[in-house]
C-alpha cells in the first residue's frame, strides 16, 4: 500500500518554512489574511463607487455590491498568497519584497485584474462612469488595476503583523 505524500500539506516550521506537520497556526495566518484582505477591499470598494455607472452612496444595493465585491477580492487576494507560498516555500514569502517577489505580484495581480476587468465589461456586469482613468491599450479602469496590485501585498504585511516568526535560540550544547 502508497503512503500519502504530505508534499502539500499546508503547514509550517518554527522559522516559517513550509513543513510536514499540521499547524493550526497556518489556519490562523491565512484566516487573518482574508479577514484583513476582506476588509480593506470593502474600504478601497466603498471609495471607488463613484467612478463606476450605477453606483451611489445612496443606494443600499451598492453596499451590498461592494460586500460581495470583496469576497471576490480576498479570494483572489489568497489565492495569490497561495500560490506564492508554494512557489517560494516560505510563510513569510512577502517580506522583504525582492525584485522577483514585486514582479510576481505585479504580474499575477495585474493579469487578474485585466482578465476580470475585460471579462466584466464585455459581459455587461458593470460600466465605468466618466470619472476612472483608463489604461492605454487595454482600455480597462486604473482604479481596479491597482487595487490587485497594491492590496494583496498589503493584505500579507497587516497581517503578517499577527504572526511574526519568533527567533529561535541556537542551542549551544
Amino acid at each position: 500500500m502508497r503512503r500519502k505524500s504530505n508534499r502539500y500539506r499546508v503547514t509550517e516550521d518554527s522559522k516559517g518554512n513550509i513543513g510536514d506537520r499540521p499547524s493550526r497556526k497556518a489556519v490562523f495566518r491565512i484566516l487573518a489574511i482574508y479577514g484583513v484582505a476582506f476588509i480593506i477591499n470593502y474600504v478601497w470598494e466603498m471609495l471607488q463607487m463613484p467612478f463606476y455607472e450605477r453606483m451611489s452612496f445612496a443606494d443600499p444595493a451598492s453596499y451590498l455590491q461592494c460586500v460581495q465585491a470583496s469576497f471576490g477580492d480576498a479570494n483572489i487576494i489568497i489565492a495569490i498568497f497561495g500560490l506564492g507560498l508554494f512557489m517560494f516555500r516560505n510563510w513569510e514569502w512577502p517580506k522583504p519584497l525582492t525584485l522577483w517577489k514585486l514582479a510576481y505580484l505585479a504580474v499575477i495581480g495585474g493579469s487578474i485584474a485585466v482578465s476580470i476587468e475585460l471579462f466584466a465589461l464585455k459581459a455587461g456586469k458593470w460600466r465605468y462612469s466618466s470619472l476612472m482613468p483608463l489604461l492605454p491599450l487595454v482600455r480597462v479602469g486604473l482604479i481596479p488595476f491597482l487595487q490587485l496590485l497594491i492590496l494583496p501585498y498589503l493584505s500579507y504585511s497587516i497581517a503578517g503583523r499577527f504572526f511574526r516568526v519568533k527567533n529561535v535560540p541556537k542551542n549551544d550544547t
